[in-house]
């Protein structure tokens, strides 16, 4: 189960300029962690204690990214983005362990932003990841 996706010192390189409105390519890439919630079995009795309950433990897996996009309009882009996992965790307790691993993780977006001056714009993103 994945919950979301916290950046951490992401680079992001968009070439174009936000005050002439161009329309083109333009592609990136950056570095995340993602954070990953765990359900552990916890038995108070031992391993066989049938009465135990779940508790939840976050791991955290650092992911690369890859993106890239079309800018169709000033205010909206279309764009892809690909991930790799450059690491795993493990999750532990006194009766078992997990261990967090992601293959992939790649993304469609449509892309609107708001121009707030030459250099700065709101941008948000909506779309499918997986």
């Amino acid at each position: 189960l994945v919950l979301g996706c916290a950046a951490a010192s992401q680079v992001h390189a968009e070439w174009f300029d936000l005050s002439s409105g161009p329309t083109g390519f333009y592609a990136g890439g950056g570095v995340k962690v993602v954070k990953v919630n765990g359900q552990l079995d916890r038995r108070l009795g031992g391993p066989s204690d049938p009465g135990g309950f779940r508790i939840e433990e976050p791991g955290y897996v650092t992911m690369a990214q890859i993106q890239g996009g079309w800018q169709l309009l000033p205010f909206l882009a279309a764009e892809l983005q690909y991930g790799f996992a450059l690491d795993s965790d493990e999750i532990e307790n006194a009766d078992n362990s997990q261990r967090f691993k992601m293959d992939a993780l790649y993304g469609v977006y449509l892309k609107p932003q708001l121009a707030i001056n030459d250099s700065i714009a709101l941008v948000g993103r909506l779309g499918y990841s997986d």
